[in-house]
Order: C-alpha cells, then sequence, then structure tokens
C-alpha cells in the first residue's frame, strides 16, 4: 500500500520538478511537428476532432544524433512546423515546448 501511494505522489509531483530544472537548467533547441497525437479519455488516441476533442501534436528533436519526442500541449500547429523545445542536457527525454515553460 505505500509503494502504490508513494507512485501515486511521484505521478502529481514529478512535472512541477521537471518544469523547475527544465526552467532552471534546460537547453534551447529546435524540433519539427511530427505526428497528430491526443487524449480522448476513450483508450487515448484520436486522430479526427470528433466530439469537439482537440487534436495535439507530437514534436521530435535530435541531440548528439539520438532521437527523442514531446507533446506540444497545443493544437495550435500543423505537421513540419517548427517548435522551440527545452530539455535537460543530461536527461533529453524530459523536453516541454519552450513556449509552455515560459508562458
Amino acid at each position: 500500500m505505500i509503494c502504490f501511494g508513494l507512485f501515486i505522489l511521484h505521478s502529481f509531483v514529478k512535472w512541477p520538478i521537471y518544469d523547475f530544472l527544465l526552467q532552471k537548467y534546460g537547453k534551447t533547441t529546435s524540433g519539427r511537428i511530427t505526428n497528430e497525437k491526443g487524449y480522448n479519455g476513450k483508450g487515448g488516441n484520436m486522430l479526427k476532432e470528433e466530439d469537439g476533442d482537440r487534436i495535439i501534436y507530437e514534436y521530435e528533436f535530435q541531440i548528439n544524433g539520438e532521437s527523442y519526442n514531446g507533446d506540444s500541449q497545443s493544437a495550435d500547429y500543423k505537421i513540419n512546423d517548427t517548435i522551440n523545445v527545452v530539455y535537460l542536457e543530461k536527461f533529453p527525454v524530459i523536453n516541454r515546448p519552450k513556449y509552455y515553460l515560459y508562458k
């Protein structure tokens, strides 16, 4: 039961910690919108705007020849658009769109 509680706590606390670390130590690079992605609460993936659900987009960027991706947190993009991404140099898998951190 304690492990479950710690898991739930980690699930909610990690995002503000990641955002703090990205704002303080993050590096900026350019990424590219690569894919439609979303969550509609009914199994996870939505490919079209149905029932008023908004499509969000996935981006990809490269660091030292390795590809990483993230969630644009926005419906205001199109495939192949450029997006500024902030990432942690030692852990590029931790990243956010720049506008999201500095809005």
